[in-house]
């Protein structure tokens, strides 16, 4: 059974090279770009991951990391967090909602993403 992720993530540029990544590593990946669409996608896609930036249109990061763990058939979905806000207090929030992983966009490389993606699933 092919494992699936999904991305959710505006700056297009930064959602078609984490796609290709995640892709060439042999892993199902669907994309939403628009926060409010996000939770629909969850359902619709069934992801064995999602990987969130904070900083979408229409419902942040954080608001999505909420609605998913309050629901019984998404709470157990992990999370990563992956954002340009790099303060220490957005990065304990967002693990205090349930996050597994949070990324700071600046110091992290898609390739250490997509390991510790396919690490974390393919158990």
């Amino acid at each position: 059974m092919k494992k699936r992720v999904l991305l959710i993530e505006d700056d297009t540029f930064l959602l078609k090279v984490f796609a290709a990544h995640l892709q060439n590593a042999g892993i199902e990946t669907t994309t939403v770009v628009d926060g409010g669409k996000a939770l629909a996608a969850v359902t619709r896609s069934k992801p064995n991951l999602i990987l969130l930036d904070i900083g979408l249109p229409n419902k942040n990061g954080f608001q999505i990391l909420e609605a998913l763990k309050k629901k019984k058939t998404t709470k157990d979905i992990p999370v990563f967090l992956i954002t340009k806000l790099g303060g220490e207090a957005d990065r304990a929030y967002g693990l205090s909602l349930g996050a597994e992983k949070y990324y700071y966009k600046v110091d992290a490389s898609f390739l250490e993403i997509v390991k510790e993606v396919a690490k974390r699933i393919m158990v």
